[in-house]
């Protein structure tokens, strides 16, 4: 710590500070059987620590939600939810993921229908960089 109190970090990106709460949802229609639906992208400026996926097809029934992360523009699965899941009923996957500016998460509706209306939200905390 300096004369001030304050503690001395060296070197770029190595803290981040709170800046909100994140809340972010989309609804877009599936274009096949088995479609998906990304998330928002992660802000510029911002980075994102995800909590909770929260996923449903508002239209049709669906056996599978499969969860992936779009990191350094290549898709990484991160869960999924496979059991009988009626339509407007929301599955939920809870951890712990961090996207950078950009990066989203992508959420395959298996059992859906092309022209399924199909939700993705995103909760957790948004964080931006110490400067």
């Amino acid at each position: 710590m300096d004369d001030h109190g304050r503690v001395q970090v060296r070197g770029e990106d190595q803290l981040f500070s709170y800046e909100g709460s994140l809340g972010q949802s989309r609804t877009a229609a599936i274009s096949g059987a088995g479609g998906f639906v990304d998330s928002n992208s992660c802000a510029a400026g911002e980075i994102w620590c995800v909590t909770t996926i929260a996923s449903r097809d508002q239209t049709t029934a669906t056996t599978r939600h499969g969860y992936s992360a779009n990191v350094q523009a290549a898709l990484h699965n991160i869960g999924e939810v496979e059991r009988a899941i009626p339509a407007w009923r929301v599955a939920y996957l809870y951890g712990w993921w961090w996207l950078n500016p950009g990066e989203f998460v992508r959420v395959d509706f298996i059992g859906g229908l092309a022209g399924d209306l199909c939700y993705v939200a995103l909760t957790g905390y948004r964080m931006t960089l110490e400067v």
